[in-house]
């Protein structure tokens, strides 16, 4: 059975370092999950190549919008590994 996505909420907690998910929260349908900092990274970097392949919003863009997204990633001084790691600049 396909269910209607309503809400989608995110709450960062930082003593857990974890951000949790909540679907439809407060509903009969409701889901949620943790997300870990690893997880989320990898989301994040197959997130763009997904949406790049399914939606048709994203595939009108123009090329000037992906980089611009390397731009934005560059100048946040951030560096990611092969592993997905993030770690500070040097």
């Amino acid at each position: 059975m396909l269910r209607t996505l309503k809400t989608i909420t995110f709450v960062y907690a930082p003593q857990e370092d974890r951000i949790a998910a909540a679907i439809n929260a407060g509903g009969p349908d409701a889901w949620s999950c943790w997300l870990t900092r690893r997880l989320a990274l990898a989301v994040l970097e197959r997130a763009t190549e997904y949406l790049a392949n399914t939606s048709d919003l994203a595939q009108r863009a123009p090329a000037r919008s992906a980089q611009r997204r390397d731009c934005v990633r560059a100048r946040s001084g951030h560096r990611q590994d092969r592993s997905g790691d993030v770690a500070d600049a040097a």
